[in-house]
């Protein structure tokens, strides 16, 4: 399904059987097909990397540490933006606060007649433009703020989607298996000689205060504790 790339040209490799029967995966790339080129420089045997592959996912799911890493990493680049949030929002409301104050001494200044009519107007058009700017700064955090949520709902439901797919993990057959790598995005990168790269990103389907559906991504790396065998 393309879920395997070749980490020398970033082609997706196609699967292939020998004439000895043997499953191998191969770069589509022309130049790496070239018979002059060495057969493990353009291809891999299937069965090793594809079990290599769902051991590092499956043992992610079982103790999916590497994901609750970005998720802890997450929740912790949170706090400290909602703090700083806070903070910002305290200062514009107070500037708001202050627009207001001002306004209402323009006014009775100019009903004291201690300031004319053009000079009112002069006073009132700057505490607008301070106000508009306030009010554009609190919009700002509000968006920042509807990000903040949507990240607390994606751990929610990543934690949820760990719990619901370890239960069955053992007895997963081909189809589910290939269910799950579908569900987490998985992506390897085989490199020659190397343990291959194997990335992911878990979809959460999020309802915003509008009821629309927004579809969000956590990324993640698994490392490999092993290399598979050529």
């Amino acid at each position: 399904g393309g879920r395997l790339r070749c980490g020398q040209c970033r082609r997706a490799m196609s699967g292939q059987y020998t004439w000895r029967g043997e499953q191998r995966y191969r770069c589509c790339h022309q130049p790496y097909q070239a018979s002059t080129m060495p057969r493990h420089l353009r291809s891999c045997t299937a069965l090793p990397l594809e079990s290599f592959v769902w051991d590092v996912v499956k043992q992610a799911l079982e103790n999916p540490s590497v994901i609750m890493a970005e998720v802890e990493q997450r929740k912790a680049s949170t706090n400290t933006k909602q703090g700083n949030l806070d903070r910002e929002r305290q200062h514009y409301t107070r500037q708001l606060a202050q627009c207001d104050k001002d306004l209402k001494r323009w006014e009775a200044a100019y009903l004291g007649e201690a300031i004319d009519l053009a000079d009112f107007k002069a006073k009132k058009a700057e505490v607008d433009a301070r106000r508009a700017s306030a009010e554009q700064e609190l919009t700002r955090l509000d968006d920042q703020q509807r990000l903040i949520e949507q990240a607390e709902l994606e751990t929610t439901s990543l934690i949820e989607y760990c719990a619901r797919v370890r239960a069955k993990l053992h007895t997963f057959a081909l189809d589910e298996k290939r269910q799950a790598l579908e569900a987490l995005n998985i992506t390897v990168i085989w490199h020659p000689g190397e343990p291959p790269e194997i990335h992911g990103s878990i979809p959460i389907a999020i309802v915003s205060s509008a009821s629309r559906c927004i579809c969000a991504n956590i990324t993640f790396t698994l490392p490999g504790a092993a290399r598979p065998a050529p």
